[in-house]
């Protein structure tokens, strides 16, 4: 009696239907026409080839994987050549998108959003474009020849985006890296390569981003951090041709970074409550680290702790401290072999605190 109750629930359950796989062109002539006729669970599948790029909008659970290396090229018009809208658990994988006046791939208030594995190249403007999105995920990637490789940031009333993992990725001769805002975000091991401007830039309300293990080489400058309560650690910045990490927000935590051959100063504090802690700094052409408030800025550099920093061959100062800056803590500190002074102060030496530093030569007012 049991067993047959069990096969009456079984039977009188409804079929589930099966997730299909479309294949592009053998199914569908076009992209478009694959992804307005998928449903969710289904897999497009993208021949080797050229393509028109899609709009794919208020779906969800849908992947779109190129075989071959298939090419979504925009012919150079404006506009995006992917658009995925109010759509979530998308997975766009193995694509080349390239040739867009304006943007490669525009992601607009979506959730749960993966690129993996993709090209965006010979883009005008965003590579990757996000606003009003949770969940995105960017892995594996190449972002090349575009204005900004991805950039979060807001457009009209669509909010910023949130909690999105950059990771793995390759950002090579892009105007920028990355623009971010929003919160709690994850940059992580990717490798910036000729950037025109800024590696990677937080702008001034993001908040708990996290900027880790990724290499810089040959940017303008490596990081311009607005915001507040972000973790920079374990990163490798080579041959600027402007500064290293710029720290204009508070409450950060700067740490275990290794900076080398940068053409101004190698950290600039203009924010205050950091912690810039057991970084390595090499061969700066101006001041290896430097305290001072960037004119018209909000903050007056106070409350900052600098700990166990190794400085060397600064072409400027080892440390630089301007004249208004108070309330600082120097702890264990060494600096060694800078043209200028190990350590410069245009602040009195009692303005900020010095404990157990190494700095070969000194210079108070």
């Amino acid at each position: 009696m049991r067993s047959r109750l069990l096969l009456l629930s079984i039977l009188a359950c409804p079929t589930l239907a099966a997730a299909d796989t479309l294949d592009v062109p053998a199914d569908f002539a076009t992209l478009q026409e694959a992804v307005d006729a998928a449903l969710s669970g289904d897999r497009i599948r993208v021949a080797k080839g050229t393509y028109a790029g899609f709009v794919l909008e208020g779906k969800s659970d849908i992947t779109i994987e190129g075989k071959g290396k298939p090419v979504l090229d925009g012919a150079g018009a404006p506009g995006a050549i992917v658009t995925l809208s109010e759509a979530g658990g998308i997975e766009l994988d193995g694509l080349i998108v390239r040739d867009s006046g304006e943007r490669g791939v525009l992601i607009a208030d979506c959730s749960d959003i993966t690129l993996r594995r993709c090209t965006i190249e010979d883009v005008g403007s965003d590579g990757i474009r996000a606003w009003g999105t949770s969940g995105l995920l960017i892995e594996k990637c190449t972002v090349q020849d575009t204005g900004d490789g991805i950039d979060l940031s807001p457009e009209d009333s669509s909010g910023a985006s949130n909690g999105a993992i950059i990771r793995k990725n390759d950002f090579v001769r892009n105007e920028s890296g990355i623009d971010i805002a929003g919160n709690g975000h994850f940059i992580e091991k990717n490798h910036f390569d000729d950037i025109v401007d800024v590696a990677v830039f937080l702008d001034e309300d993001t908040t708990s981003v996290t900027i880790s293990k990724n290499t810089i080489d040959n940017p303008e400058s490596a990081m311009l951090l607005r915001g507040s309560g972000h973790v920079v650690e374990k990163n490798k910045v080579k041959s600027t041709r402007n500064e290293g990490i710029t720290v204009e927000a508070s409450d950060c935590r700067i740490e275990k970074n290794k900076i080398d051959r940068v053409d101004d100063d190698a950290i600039d504090v203009e924010g205050d409550d950091n912690q810039i802690l057991k970084n390595r700094i090499k061969r700066s052409n101006d001041n290896g680290i430097e305290l001072d408030p960037a004119d018209g800025k909000p903050f007056a550099v106070t409350g900052n702790l600098l700990e166990k920093n190794d400085i060397r061959q600064s072409d400027g100062h080892g440390v630089f401290i301007g004249a208004t800056v108070a309330g600082n803590t120097f702890v264990k500190n060494k600096a060694s072999k800078s043209d200028g002074f190990d350590l410069m102060s245009e602040a009195a030496e009692d303005s900020n605190t010095f404990e157990g530093n190494q700095f070969g030569t000194t210079q108070f007012p």
